[in-house]
């Protein structure tokens, strides 16, 4: 069942998108999401979840376990167990896994850059809301002060 919107659109405020409080829970290994509103965003993503087989999985465990193998190879090539063949294919192993740390680094140094570009606009349109405020506190802010040294006699 969709849920009819009562309320403006997204991008009819003002021509900017307007803030959705979205609360984010993990619990058992699942990620539930909590919001007042439907987005599109969510209804994309399960979308693909529902027909992409594979498309979601946990990726720290996918790390541990690129990591475990490096380290169980490595360990292996040192004690000098392995033939010359298998030497070598544990080398080409090893130099795929450091391909796929550094392109992990990569992407989650791109993560991190869009996360901090986000926080920064953030930053910026409650910057643009705190100086309105400000501002009439400045012009006001005289005329009160006139006003209460002016306005309070003394009564004896």
């Amino acid at each position: 069942m969709q849920a009819q919107r009562n309320g403006p659109t997204l991008e009819s405020i003002s021509g900017f998108p307007s803030p959705i409080p979205v609360a984010f829970v993990l619990h058992e290994g699942i990620l539930f999401s909590q919001r007042n509103e439907e987005l599109p965003v969510f209804r994309l993503q399960r979308r693909r979840m529902r027909t992409r087989i594979g498309y979601v999985s946990d990726c720290f465990d996918l790390r541990s376990d690129i990591l475990d193998t490096q380290r169980a190879l490595t360990f292996l090539m040192q004690i000098r167990v392995l033939s010359h063949n298998q030497q070598n294919d544990a080398k080409q192993i090893l130099r795929n896994i450091e391909s796929l740390n550094s392109h992990t680094a990569f992407l989650f140094d791109k993560i991190n850059f869009l996360m901090d570009a986000t926080i920064g606009f953030i930053n910026i349109n409650q910057n643009k809301r705190v100086n309105q405020p400000t501002f009439f506190g400045v012009v006001f802010m005289p005329i009160n002060i006139l006003a209460g040294i002016g306005g309070c006699p003394n009564s004896r």
